[in-house]
């Protein structure tokens, strides 16, 4: 954390953002998240991406960097298929 903070002031452009910007010491691993809502437009904490099956809720991705939900889109689609079918051939008795 010093060190980002050190190179941060100490460079010629205070203005720019910090790449991966540890604000927290007790939790490095938390990272803020720009939402760009009217009260808060910046968070902090996991961003989760979530799939629903039947009711239950299955966490497909879980990062507390950002992340677009775009890019996992054709992969949550196919795991919703395979959970599906899952889910299908446990309820059908043999």
């Amino acid at each position: 954390m010093y060190r980002q903070q050190k190179n941060h002031f100490d460079s010629n452009a205070p203005r720019e953002s910090i790449p991966d910007r540890i604000v927290s010491i007790s939790k490095p691993y938390v990272r803020p998240i720009v939402r760009g809502k009217e009260v808060k437009n910046v968070e902090f904490g996991a961003k989760c991406n979530n799939i629903q099956v039947d009711g239950i809720s299955f966490i497909e991705k879980l990062s507390f960097n950002a992340f677009n939900e775009g890019t996992t889109l054709e992969c949550r689609y196919t795991s919703k298929k395979q959970l599906k079918l899952v889910a299908w051939n446990i309820k059908t008795p043999s």
